[in-house]
């Protein structure tokens, strides 16, 4: 399968947008950033503690998961299934802290990011059963985000989604899941998970094919539902 080089870099965006390093325009003055750890204690710069933060997030939220169809590019073992499931991130301890030092030219730089390691659990909310577990970490960055997002990019990525079964044939240079994770309001959970392969034709051209696998929707905070 083959298709145009925007199609393909659509289908990898969350892949690209997390591999690259932002810079200014001017190759002579590139942002320069300094990652430092974190403690629980370290107030933000949008009024709130990481330990605050993290209480937040790892707030069970239940909702609904998805597996989307089968397609040409990817067949999934619960094709097309829709259940009721319990989404919740767990801290797994790192806490870093990475800001623009010098260089670069300002708005082309990134702002103040707190990063947080994790795990995303989400089980079936009838009978508890596990129905995925994958590590995320999570980013706050000030200025860009109103809330914690995460683009985790799953390469290789047959231990998290064994589920999963490629069925487009070829010599790939990049085959991965990707996710982009949202906490809407700082609350509302929404997930969605892609597959994705490409191969690089040339310095600029290249073929590929994509593909939805899953999607998590949160409709409410278990601590505000009816007892």
């Amino acid at each position: 399968m083959r298709i145009s080089p925007v199609l393909a870099l659509i289908a990898l965006a969350p892949l690209l947008a997390r591999q690259a390093s932002p810079c200014s325009c001017q190759d002579e003055m590139p942002c320069v950033y300094e990652t430092v750890e974190l403690d629980e204690g370290y107030e933000t710069l949008w009024d709130t503690t990481v330990a605050e933060d993290i209480a937040g997030l790892e707030q069970p939220q239940v909702g609904v998961w998805r597996w989307s169809e089968s397609t040409e590019v990817i067949e999934i073992a619960d094709s097309g299934v829709e259940r009721p499931a319990i989404a919740t991130w767990t801290h797994g301890g790192g806490m870093r802290l990475t800001e623009h030092v010098e260089g670069g030219d300002g708005v082309a730089c990134y702002g103040p990011t707190v990063a947080l390691d994790g795990t995303l659990t989400v089980v079936d909310a009838e009978d508890d059963s596990l129905i995925i577990s994958l590590p995320l970490t999570v980013e706050y960055q000030y200025t860009a985000t109103l809330s914690y997002t995460g683009n985790p990019v799953y390469d290789p990525f047959e231990d998290q989604w064994p589920m999963l079964e490629p069925l487009v044939e070829g010599d790939w240079d990049t085959e991965v899941v990707t996710g982009a994770i949202r906490w809407v309001d700082a609350e509302h959970l929404f997930a969605e998970f892609n597959y994705a392969v490409q191969r690089m034709d040339t310095e600029t051209t290249g073929s590929g094919a994509g593909s939805l696998v899953a999607e998590f929707i949160a409709d409410a905070l278990i601590d505000d539902l009816d007892p």
